[in-house]
């Protein structure tokens, strides 16, 4: 076992040496990637402990020529990065050009904006300044009153919710669920539509006992509806950064009567009557501040 200290002490050394380097940070990686030549040898370190100067002055010129190689691997990696730097320096400035007035430009523009004049020409007639097009020379009661208003509104139109015919309970004694009428007859012929009959009531019947109806799945079709939202709202400037905006909305503006389905339970009382509508016109008003 003795005889394996020498190579192990050596082994330790140039790992010590190794890590010195890459934590000092003193040689770039390029430099530091092999350290095996900078070891001592078994032969040098009997050589430096039995005291002869001839071996003892070779391990430092020999040490000093490591630290020089070191030195001119460090110099090659500089001039090769001041190079690459030398050589993209053109292309760098160019772009630090083009950005600048590229921003000089955004600065302009937003300094002709700031007073939000505008000139557009139409045909043979020139529009400038704000709210040129429309009450070109309103005074201010009037461009508090009708300027900076917005509108917008939702239509919806359908041709009625689909639906069918119901047993009524648990017909077919299957612990629940929703089941289907007895289809016995046209449910769209033989009698006249109004609310309180919306199809022929007489085409449907409850299933006989512990069966299942025949029932078509959404084979009638409930009243149209018909919904018109409006909103509009209006912002009141009070500094750059701060305004008030006053908004109406309006749902079901026409309050139009939107029905719902028909009772659709073959054995209520109110069997194809329709006795629920949506909801009627709501209309609602709100001050917001936005900042």
């Amino acid at each position: 076992m003795r005889k394996n200290w020498p190579v192990k002490w050596q082994l330790l050394e140039t790992k010590a040496r190794f890590i010195n380097q890459v934590m000092n940070g003193s040689v770039t990686v390029r430099q530091a990637e092999d350290l095996e030549g900078g070891a001592l040898t078994y032969a040098e370190i009997k050589a430096i402990a039995s005291g002869n100067p001839a071996v003892m002055e070779k391990v430092k010129v020999d040490t000093e020529i490591r630290k020089l190689d070191q030195l001119r691997s460090s110099h090659i990696n500089q001039q090769h990065n001041i190079r690459w730097q030398v050589k993209s320096l053109p292309s760098e400035i160019e772009r630090a050009r083009k950005y600048f007035a590229a921003v000089s430009g955004d600065i302009l523009a937003r300094d002709a904006r700031a007073d939000e004049d505008f000139t557009m020409r139409v045909g043979n007639r020139v529009y400038a300044g704000k709210g040129a097009a429309f009450l070109s020379t309103p005074n201010p009661v009037v461009q508090t009153l009708l300027g900076n208003w917005n509108v917008a509104s939702i239509v919806t139109l359908t041709s009625g919710t689909p639906f069918n015919a119901l047993a009524g309970g648990d017909i077919a004694n299957v612990g629940g669920g929703v089941q289907r009428a007895q289809r016995i007859g046209n449910p769209t012929t033989g009698f006249q539509r109004s609310r309180l009959k919306w199809f022929n009531t007489a085409a449907y019947a409850s299933p006989a006992q512990y069966t299942f109806g025949n029932e078509r799945r959404n084979d009638l079709i409930g009243p149209t509806y018909k919904d018109v939202d409006f909103n509009a709202f209006k912002n009141f400037p009070i500094t750059e950064r701060f305004n008030l905006q006053f908004r109406g909305e309006f749902f079901n503006i026409f309050n139009h009567t939107n029905y719902g389905i028909p009772a659709n339970n073959v054995q209520a009382t109110s069997f194809g009557q329709i006795t629920s509508a949506n909801t009627a016109r709501e209309i609602q008003f709100a001050l917001k501040a936005i900042f």
